[in-house]
């Protein structure tokens, strides 16, 4: 009996002593800093360049612009965006930058509709072709010459289905797109293999959801994608060799700041699985990814009130080529 005790005592000593092995390995890095913490945030890249706009602050919304070079490691500066924002969505196609709608100086109860273009050959804005109605705290993507600008909130605070979609070539905002199944804000947006996945975000109570749903523009139909392990807002994805990444945001618990980090292959089926995570816990970042490496910029560590008071300057990047 004492040696049966002994066996199970040392069973259990043996698997907690075994570190945990993540399904997809990987390395994170720390890089050259953002000039200063910013959360609500937005990235694009062109090229090796990663542009960085906008964010939140005590005094309200910023208009800071400034690029990253990936290749020398270095940021620096660019004109300032012609209007303050944050919580917008930033996509760059056909070699411009969009920013669309957020909060602007009018503060969060009023959703713009602006359009800003930054225009990086000539290193200067331009006003864009406005949305057809205000949003904010909204995801965007571009596929094949068209903007689609799914989730967030309107003009009346209240969430919205509506999927806007502006063709680059016609320069013409549409809604004749078929309406996101369930509508939240604070979601992440990502495309795939022709596809755009609308991932977590947070619903008609405010709480975040694990939903993801798949949009097929070619169809204009939805369906459903698996859900993520667990419920979250405010965070990140991207798309790295055909597998779809997530990471950071804000989980269930009123102060949940979230570090963990998923990745889904289409491809192969089944669900979320684990990858190394995050480095540290913060929600309301950018990412962008450039030849195959994941970059993570700002962001709050902490939830609620106190995002603005911890935002960070960090700027790091996953490879999921190192073991």
């Amino acid at each position: 009996m004492k040696l049966k005790k002994l066996s199970i005592i040392l069973g259990v000593l043996a698997f907690v002593c075994v570190p945990f092995t993540f399904a997809f390995a990987g390395e994170w890095r720390s890089l050259d800093p953002l000039d200063e913490g910013r959360s609500q945030l937005q990235a694009a890249a062109i090229g090796g360049e990663i542009f960085a706009a906008g964010g939140s602050s005590l005094l309200g919304p910023r208009n800071a612009f400034e690029v990253y070079d990936v290749e020398y490691d270095y940021w620096r500066s660019l004109p300032s965006m012609p209007q303050s924002a944050e919580q917008f969505a930033m996509v760059a196609t056909g070699g411009e930058i969009y920013l669309i709608g957020g909060f602007g100086e009018d503060g969060r109860d009023a959703p713009l509709v602006k359009v800003q273009v930054f225009v990086p050959t000539i290193s200067s804005w331009r006003n864009g072709t406005d949305m057809l109605s205000p949003r904010a705290r909204h995801g965007a993507v571009a596929v094949d010459g068209k903007v689609y600008v799914l989730g967030g909130i309107s003009d009346d605070g209240e969430l919205t289905p509506e999927v806007a979609m502006f063709d680059i070539g016609n320069n013409r905002w549409s809604a004749d797109v078929a309406h996101l199944p369930v509508p939240r804000s604070d979601l992440s947006v990502v495309a795939h293999d022709g596809l755009i996945y609308a991932i977590g975000g947070r619903g008609a109570s405010g709480t975040p959801t694990a939903r993801v749903d798949i949009y097929d523009p070619v169809a204009n139909t939805w369906s459903r994608g698996p859900d993520l392990p667990a419920p979250r807002a405010a965070h990140v994805s991207g798309v790295i060799n055909s597998q779809i990444h997530i990471s950071g945001g804000s989980g269930s618990g009123q102060f949940e700041t979230l570090q963990d980090h998923y990745v889904y292959a289409p491809e192969a089926g089944g669900g979320w699985q684990r990858a190394e995570d995050l480095p540290s816990p913060r929600h309301s970042l950018a990412s962008v990814v450039v030849d195959g490496l994941w970059y993570l910029l700002g962001g709050g560590a902490g939830a609620g009130v106190f995002a603005e008071f911890t935002e960070t300057d960090v700027l790091e990047v996953y490879d999921p080529a190192v073991n």
